[in-house]
């Protein structure tokens, strides 16, 4: 069986780094205009900060997973601490994907998943491809159960 790892999208990253980039250079083009007096040379750095918001959702992307490996599905979460939620592909009974009309433009989605038994459903924003993300996920559970039947 295919080992299977799913991020969110850089799309959103790359987005939200343009639109600062955008920004910046805005603030750039206005201060060189303007030319206010008397401003210490310390504040010409703040838009800088800026680009703190990005990072941000660059840093969070990194570090959230959805794998699917040896039968199960696993959902990771977390820097310092970490949230591990993993899941019997056997079990799986309902894989949802959503789609806005902007994320159907850019081909992102979520998926949903839910497996028979719990009463919550595990969801992953945010993902390049998502239906055949999600097609792989549940060919991977009919896998799992053909293998489990012999």
């Amino acid at each position: 069986m295919t080992d299977l790892n799913i991020r969110p999208s850089m799309k959103k990253v790359w987005a939200a780094y343009a639109f600062c980039g955008l920004l910046f250079l805005t603030g750039c083009a206005l201060y060189g205009w303007l030319q206010p007096p008397n401003l210490p040379p310390w504040v010409t750095g703040l838009p800088l900060l800026l680009f703190v918001w990005p990072l941000a959702i660059h840093v969070s992307r990194s570090f959230t997973l959805l794998s699917v490996s040896g039968g199960r599905l696993r959902y990771q979460t977390g820097m310092l601490s970490r949230s591990v939620r993993t899941m019997d592909l056997g079990r799986l009974q309902d894989v949802r994907v959503d789609q806005t009309l902007w994320q159907r433009i850019l081909n992102i989605g979520s998926i949903s998943l839910e497996t028979a038994g719990e009463t919550s459903r595990l969801t992953m924003d945010s993902i390049d491809s998502p239906q055949r993300r999600a097609d792989a996920i549940l060919e991977s559970a009919h896998k799992r159960a053909a293998d489990a039947g012999l």
